[in-house]
């Protein structure tokens, strides 16, 4: 019989055009650099333009194909007519690369994947990286998906005891290696220093899109609130505004002047260090309450900081409350406020709850975890007899290598 040739996984991307990395991009990066390739080899497709997103990508030694495919809109004929001709192209793609299984990292694409899975007789994994509506089910083709892949449980929640559904759903949390996390006094000094932040101020870090869903508003309120009866509370934030919502970010970064609060406030911009950035925070918040699991909340953890999170979501199977992390009610600035006040005045209990933080993310959410549950995955529906029989065929020679 011989060795048996690494399977192929091509994997389907989202993103504009100039995408950058955060949650779930990353989750897809660690799939790529970590999967064993001496039994998986990683083809990305991405869907609708290059950028940073695909440059990581290809940085990990992946080929990248760049598909202009439509994302969204209204169910009619013109996205009939678009969901045929980007099913087209990924057909076209997936035989040049001699695909065996498409991974699809983004619900607003896979009908696309549904067909071309279809029509060439591959299994379809489908990745949910936020919250679903429950017709998406069907609007998205997420039915005709071999696995459907939820990050957390709220995730999965919707889509519970829908027609095939349950046979299909799988939660797989997040992992990480928590060694580049590893919090130490004098990258706490470094990182302070190139930030300019005094030794008593109190600073609060956000990693986050500048986007509506993200809650800045209610963030600000709480530190107009905090900072009157605090002044050395500060929040600075890592991140930037998606192309399609530049606008809002050029507004929200006006938000805190208006407020008067201006100089509570630091906009760091994009960061690719995030990791050596969480050893400058005292704190960490998540003001959104729309997090399908919030990997900047598990991030955070295993740097050992404290963690602040809404109780909604994801963050709710991250975070056990007064003991790794507090959670507070959406939307309420008054609790959120008071929530960074009493980490503020307490270092004992931030140093608690950042090492039992530490200790759960090491225990629950490894990377190794992470990888061994999509390796479990892939091995399963590759040996499954229908698809098993498919993969006799020989790939094209050297597909696997080129790039477009």
């Amino acid at each position: 019989m011989g060795t048996a040739r690494p399977s192929r996984i091509l994997y389907l991307a989202g993103g504009s055009t100039g995408t950058k990395v955060y949650g779930a991009e990353r989750s897809l990066l660690d799939l790529v650099a970590g999967m064993d390739r001496t039994r998986f080899l990683p083809c990305c497709a991405i869907t609708q333009g290059d950028g940073p997103y695909a440059d990581a990508i290809r940085d990990l030694g992946a080929p990248v194909v760049n598909l202009g495919l439509r994302a969204g809109g209204a169910f009619d004929l013109g996205a009939l007519l678009a969901t045929a001709r980007g099913a087209r192209d990924l057909i076209r793609v997936a035989r040049e690369v001699g695909a065996d299984l498409l991974h699809v990292n983004a619900l607003k694409v896979n009908h696309h994947a549904a067909v071309a899975g279809r029509v060439l007789g591959l299994p379809v994994v489908l990745h949910l990286q936020g919250h679903v509506k429950r017709h998406a089910y069907f609007s998205r083709l997420a039915f005709a998906a071999s696995r459907i892949v939820a990050c957390s449980e709220a995730v999965a929640a919707p889509w519970r005891g829908m027609p095939g559904a349950d046979r299909r759903l799988r939660v797989i949390y997040y992992g990480l290696d928590p060694a580049p996390f590893a919090f130490s006094e004098g990258r706490r000094r470094e990182h302070r220093a190139r930030l300019g932040l005094a030794d008593d101020t109190f600073a609060v870090g956000v990693v986050s899109r500048l986007s509506p869903s993200k809650k800045l508003e209610t963030l600000f309120e709480a530190l107009r609130f905090a900072a009157s009866a605090d002044p050395k509370v500060k929040a600075l934030i890592a991140g930037d505004a998606p192309p399609y919502w530049r606008e809002y970010g050029e507004r929200i970064k006006l938000l805190p002047k208006q407020m008067g609060i201006a100089d509570r406030v630091a906009f760091l911009g994009y960061a690719e260090d995030i990791a050596s950035l969480y050893s400058a925070f005292d704190a960490v918040v998540a003001p959104s309450d729309a997090e399908g699991l919030c990997r900047v909340v598990l991030e955070a953890m295993a740097a050992g900081r404290a963690v602040i999170a809404v109780r909604a979501g994801g963050p709710v199977e991250l975070v056990d409350d007064e003991r790794t992390g507090l959670l507070v009610p959406p939307e309420q600035p008054a609790a959120l406020a008071s929530a960074i006040l009493r980490l503020a005045r307490d270092p004992d209990l931030r140093t608690r709850l950042g090492e039992a933080a530490a200790a759960r993310v090491a225990s629950r959410f490894s990377l190794a975890s992470y990888l061994r549950s999509f390796d479990d995955m892939y091995s399963e529906l590759l040996h499954q007899p229908r698809w098993a029989v498919r993969r006799l065929r020989d790939a094209p020679s050297g597909a696997i290598g080129r790039e477009r």
